[in-house]
């Protein structure tokens, strides 16, 4: 047997080349980058938190002001039945604003309960489209009526309290304290203006009525009372 010759290919010895670490250099505008990212996200937090906020207020703006009155048709037969106060015409056409004809006299003594009152002044005001869900509250010497009072469109919940008294036979005096539309309360300069329009306009329709006279006007807890001379009917003209 022929032995065969192998030939030894030598083997290339293996070089380890070791490249030093290269430095990594910061970008000069990174640190500033940062700032501008973190006042970035500052903004947005408070955009939202103004946009919660302004969310959570007018939430609050429409809702009704809730007195724990409740009242009905029930409660409003039941004063006109205690007054003797005759209703020629529909309660919707003796609103606050509208042209009526009083006639005759009778005296009365009416204690005007929570509930009364609120059925009426939501009866004979509903026509006009403005005034809803009141809620008239008795306390001793100061009356709160709550509403809901819509102004081109927009449903407003509106809260007034404050005295009420006797001047003459023929007129009062309003003590107006507290005005609130949609939960805030308006500043003392404006209340002042709104007493005296009120008080005015309370006048001037007691004026209208003939043969009225007011013998006694006072705010009891939860009714008010009042003793004097009323018409025997009203009828829309």
């Amino acid at each position: 047997m022929n032995e065969i010759n192998q030939t030894k290919v030598p083997q290339t010895p293996t070089v380890s080349v070791t490249r030093p670490a290269q430095k990594v250099q910061k970008k000069s505008g990174g640190f500033f980058g940062t700032i501008v990212l973190g006042c970035f996200l500052i903004f947005l937090l408070l955009i939202g938190g103004l946009a919660y906020a302004s969310f959570m207020i007018f939430k609050n703006i429409g809702k009704p002001i809730d007195l724990g009155v409740v009242a009905s048709t029930k409660d409003f037969n039941q004063f006109i039945a205690e007054s003797g106060l005759e209703l020629k015409s529909e309660a919707t056409q003796l609103c606050f604003t509208c042209d009526v004809k009083w006639e005759g006299v009778q005296e009365a003594e009416i204690k005007l309960s929570n509930e009364e009152a609120s059925a009426w002044f939501d009866a004979v005001n509903s026509g006009l489209g403005v005034i809803d869900n009141t809620q008239i509250k008795f306390e001793d010497g100061k009356v709160t009526i709550a509403t809901m009072f819509t102004y081109e469109g927009i449903a407003l919940p509106v809260m007034i309290s404050g005295g009420l008294e006797k001047v003459t036979d023929t007129s009062v005096a309003v003590d107006l304290q507290t005005l609130k539309v949609g939960g805030l309360s308006i500043p003392g300069e404006y209340v002042v203006q709104v007493e005296a329009a009120l008080e005015d306009f309370t006048n001037s329709k007691i004026a209208e009525i003939p043969e009225f006279k007011l013998d006694t006007l006072e705010i009891k807890a939860d009714y008010l009372d009042f003793s004097g001379d009323i018409p025997e009917s009203v009828e829309a003209l």
